[in-house]
């Protein structure tokens, strides 16, 4: 009789951590498929920006390009292309985190001088 109320507890426990391991399973389950899911989104933006990001710098030389064959400076064209970027990208506007506000302008302002210079 003692062998068969042990081996019932035996089996009880066994139960019983095989039901917190399927709770376990199905826990880390979900939230791997929920990093999935952010995974993709965040590669999705992060495309959609370097997208973004070489057609804005294909459109700021091709500005400086038109302005250097019009005959404006170097320090005229930067601070022209970087009074237009102050309207669309910087802190003030709704839309830019401040980091990359700040890190796009300072991009902005190497595209500009190597348009510039670079051979007509």
């Amino acid at each position: 009789m003692d062998n068969a109320i042990i081996g019932f507890n035996r089996h009880a426990n066994l139960v019983e951590r095989y039901r917190v391991a399927v709770l376990r399973y199905r826990g880390l389950k979900s939230a791997y498929e929920t990093g999935v899911k952010e995974r993709e989104e965040w590669r999705e933006a992060r495309l959609a920006a370097a997208t973004r990001r070489t057609l804005l710098r294909a459109m700021i030389c091709d500005y400086v390009h038109r302005l250097r064959d019009e005959g404006v400076g170097p320090e005229r064209v930067l601070i022209a292309v970087k009074g237009r970027m102050v309207l669309a990208v910087t802190k003030t506007a709704p839309a830019a985190p401040d980091m990359e506000a700040d890190a796009l302008m300072h991009d902005a302002s190497d595209w500009v001088i190597s348009a510039y210079y670079e051979a007509a």
